[in-house]
């Protein structure tokens, strides 16, 4: 992004804007490359006699800082994207040196 713009209306031409009359919140732009992440090696774990997979994801210290983190979900990879398992707690903010591990385990009954 190179540039944004604020646009705001005032009642009368004469009126002035002060000093902390206009805010505005970070502006970020992403795409599902920014938040779509894929399993750390070894994983996914495949229990056919219980019927349950075991998945481990690693938020590296890198990926989503300035961020609240209050949910992980799982996604086919093939053809339309369908969320098939989610999880979600208490919003954690993220900062450079967090690191999240997230293990989910899920079963089909």
């Amino acid at each position: 992004m190179d540039f944004f713009k604020i646009i705001f209306n005032t009642d009368l031409a004469a009126d002035t804007v002060a000093a902390g009359d206009v805010s505005f919140d970070i502006i970020r732009l992403i795409s599902s490359d920014d938040y779509t992440k894929a399993f750390e090696s070894g994983y996914p774990i495949i229990t056919e006699s219980t019927f349950e997979v075991e998945t481990k994801c690693l938020l590296a210290s890198t990926d989503a800082n300035g961020f609240d983190i209050n949910s992980i979900a799982l996604f086919n990879a093939d053809g339309t994207e369908k969320m098939f398992s989610e999880s979600v707690f208490t919003a954690e903010s993220k900062a450079n040196t967090d690191e999240f591990h997230f293990f989910m385990r899920d079963r089909l009954l």
